[in-house]
């Protein structure tokens, strides 16, 4: 294959997030103790991904989301 594991990666990880997104199911992401990738918020779509840094951002996020 011409693409790296990163891509492979990626791109199996975005056909998974379409399947799921397909059967009418809400994707959530939460970047913590990572930073969110191009592919992390095309998969939760917009409103969706969020980036915390801390517990507190995280505990307000899940307030958000609920």
């Amino acid at each position: 294959s011409s693409q790296t594991l990163t891509q492979t990666v990626e791109t199996r990880f975005l056909i998974a997030c379409n399947e799921v997104r397909r059967r009418n199911v809400t994707i959530w992401v939460i970047g913590f103790g990572t930073n969110m990738t191009p592919v992390m918020q095309q998969c939760a779509g917009t409103g969706h991904w969020f980036q915390a840094d801390d517990a507190e951002e995280l505990n307000d996020i899940f307030g958000t989301i609920a």
